[in-house]
């Protein structure tokens, strides 16, 4: 059974995902539109894209999203400081030569093995990802019971313990419903109506354990 918390890493190295999984690319999406990825990761997976009509319409969603952001002060502002983050966090774990692995999904709601909400991704955001879910994309965040406006994606800075996790989310009122994703994303859902999602993204960032949070459009 697929381990909610097995530690993860985005975008640690090549050999963390496969050009030519379908699933892998789908999540790395939302990194692809904001540009984080390296120029010889972007043509790999821009020629993924380029031959297949699932991603292609995906990475119009990704864009469409990030346009959206783009025009939003305020949510901008947290989306560079969330990013300065996450590339310090993977220098840092680069230098120190930790590898991390990570369960693969993928947020495709005709995939048996999607993962956070199915990246994201955003991946990101953008996504991730954008990251976003990045719609599925971004994530696979998906659930079958939750309502996509009350989802938000997000990244841990470190390995969390069960308990730990769960304890930060409940005290923003989230609970988890998927996760972590290959690029290490996890899916959460508003425990109470009416909820904002940007408002509670922005609360759960900060908390010094989440690396990045977004809700999902």
């Amino acid at each position: 059974m697929r381990s909610y918390f097995r530690r993860t890493q985005l975008l640690d190295s090549r050999s963390s995902w496969s050009a030519s999984n379908h699933d892998d690319i789908w999540e790395l999406i939302p990194w692809y539109v904001n540009g984080s990825m390296t120029p010889e990761d972007m043509a790999l997976v821009k020629r993924h894209i380029d031959g297949c009509a699932e991603c292609t319409v995906e990475l119009s969603r990704q864009r469409t999203v990030a346009a959206r952001m783009s025009t939003d002060e305020t949510y901008a502002h947290n989306t560079e400081r969330s990013w300065k983050k996450l590339s310090a966090q993977i220098r840092s774990e680069r230098n120190d030569g930790t590898t991390r692995l990570a369960p693969r999904r993928r947020f495709g709601v005709h995939r048996k093995h999607f993962l956070l909400a199915g990246a994201c991704a955003a991946a990101c955001l953008v996504a991730i990802v954008n990251l976003t879910s990045i719609g599925d994309g971004f994530h696979t965040l998906s659930s079958s019971t939750s309502d996509n406006s009350m989802l938000i994606k997000f990244q841990t800075a470190s390995v969390l313990a069960p308990g730990q996790l769960e304890a930060i989310l409940a005290e923003h009122a989230l609970e988890l419903l998927d996760g972590p994703s290959q690029a290490g994303v996890y899916t959460a859902a508003a425990t109470r109506n009416g909820t904002d999602p940007h408002a509670s993204a922005k609360a759960l960032m900060t908390a010094p354990q989440i690396l990045f949070a977004a809700p999902v459009d």
